[in-house]
């Protein structure tokens, strides 16, 4: 970052000198390449348009080798993309030594055409398209170690909620048969693997019920032997992704050798590589989330709750309301606004016991009025009044548009103001009768509920002081009686 990497040049001097290549030049390149996806990154997912158009132009040009655009206008002044692209060019680097690859055999081709009759291979631990059988071991075993972890966070959930037969039979007996089939296949011993068997027998004996006690020892050897081994199976899509793209890579190389020139070689493998990394980014995110969310949350993830309901905004989890941009995605901020309203008082009436979230709820659904077939029989369809307006003085201030008449006053009085349906929203109403005076259909009454009669200004005082003064008594009576 701050040229610590001019410390090397001596070393890549000498390296040049004696190999004609420069073998640390692959690692520096992970790290330009991970600090220009770190740049990348912010310039995607940032709604800044300023800083959108910095992040842009500099994770370009940290591609081409140019990193402190990248650098010190966007990683650092954030650092989470600084330590991600860190993180990121060390696992880079770390997987390119050991399969030796940097763009699949890119070096070699160009070290033999830049020296032809020249060897060049970096060291690795082990080649994707000699090794296969290698890998795909590894893979199968990885994947069996996720699987057995997946076991045991389904084996702690159960145990946490009290089903700890689930959990023996389930989970404990299944690995008593993993371990004794490989102490079988490594030929150690027999009776784990007997033991484990007879667990599995045992299991839909002891927690069945009637002839389900018989069904439920086929069942449990059939989904659970073919499920296990699936689901391992699956992981061997890792070695098929290391393969393919181990041979795209090495195709575009071999593409680019064919006119005989290095810089065509330069530019049609790049392009090539290029197209083959983002085939591996979407691949890796694929196959990943199937493995992660199929195989390995299959094991232990219980689904429930109850779900998300949009008139009162609550979650899964009932004491959580949501709403706003985190529901609906990136809208408007009057949505948002009334959003947060409604899941107001959703959370008032959850906290308050007896009462329910949907009784009474605008549902705001919309029905289009059929204007072709609509019938205003007994609806007041007197027009709205409209002042008169004089004359515009243009060397005044003065107001041109007059005020009603006492004739359009009374027109305007009577003219029904609500739109046939009469909606009381009992937080506003205050029972003051006026709609039922002003209603000359008769469609509104007040009845009356509680008694309930407010205090005069007048005896206000005197009536507190009562209260006050009998309170205190109140509470001095029960300190007495304590001492």
């Amino acid at each position: 970052v701050c040229g610590l990497h001019h410390i090397y040049d001596l070393i890549e001097v000498g390296m040049v000198a004696e190999r004609t290549l420069n073998l640390l030049m692959p690692i520096a390149s992970s790290a330009n390449i991970a600090q220009a996806g770190a740049c990348l990154a912010v310039a995607v997912k940032t709604r800044d348009r300023r800083l959108r158009a910095i992040a842009t132009p500099a994770s370009f040009s940290a591609v081409l080798g140019i990193t402190e655009p990248a650098i010190y206008g966007i990683n650092l002044r954030f650092l989470r993309p600084f330590v991600c692209a860190m993180a990121g060019g060390g696992v880079g680097a770390m997987f390119g030594a050991l399969t030796g690859g940097f763009f699949g055999d890119f070096l070699t081709q160009l070290v033999a055409m830049l020296r032809p009759g020249t060897t060049f291979a970096l060291p690795k631990l082990f080649d994707p398209l000699d090794d296969i059988m290698a890998i795909l071991i590894g893979s199968l075993c990885l994947g069996a170690v996720q699987i057995i972890t997946g076991m045991a966070i389904s084996f702690i959930e159960k145990c946490r909620r009290g089903k700890y037969l689930d959990a023996l039979f389930e989970e404990v007996t299944w690995w008593i048969v993993f371990a004794g089939s490989a102490l079988a296949v490594l030929g150690k011993t027999m009776l784990v693997l007997w033991f484990g068997c007879a667990l599995v027998l045992l299991g839909p004996l002891v927690q069945g019920k009637g002839m389900g006690k018989l069904t439920g020892i086929f069942s449990s050897l059939y989904n659970h032997v073919t499920g296990y081994f699936s689901d391992v199976l699956s992981y061997s899509r890792l070695m098929a992704l290391m393969l393919a793209g181990s041979v795209i890579a090495q195709v575009f190389n071999m593409l680019g050798t064919l006119p005989g020139s290095t810089v065509l070689f330069i530019l049609i493998a790049m392009a090539g590589n290029a197209l083959n990394f983002g085939l591996n980014l979407l691949s890796c995110y694929v196959h990943d989330l199937r493995l992660q969310c199929l195989e390995f949350f299959g094991k232990f993830y219980v689904d429930g709750g109850k779900p998300f309901r949009p008139l009162t905004y609550q979650t899964n989890d009932p004491d959580i309301f949501a709403g706003g941009d985190v529901v609906t995605g990136p809208y408007f901020c009057i949505n948002a606004i009334a959003a947060g309203k409604q899941a107001a008082i959703s959370l008032h009436r959850y906290v308050q016991p007896g009462q329910t979230l949907d009784a009474g709820r605008d549902r705001r659904e919309y029905h289009q009025i059929d204007v072709d077939n609509i019938v205003l029989e007994g609806f007041d369809r007197a027009p709205r009044q409209i002042p008169a307006v004089g004359p515009v003085d243009t060397k005044s201030y003065k107001d041109p548009r007059g005020t009603f008449t006492e004739e359009q006053v009374k027109k305007e009085a009577s003219r029904c103001l609500s739109c046939g349906k009469a909606v009381v929203d009992p937080n506003l109403c205050v029972g003051c009768g006026q709609c039922v005076f002003q209603c000359e259909f008769d469609a509104a009454h007040l009845v009356k509920k509680t008694n309930i009669y407010a205090t005069k200004f007048e005896t206000l005082l005197p009536k507190a002081m009562g209260h006050t003064i009998k309170r205190g008594l109140k509470i001095a009576a029960n300190a007495f009686k304590k001492d």
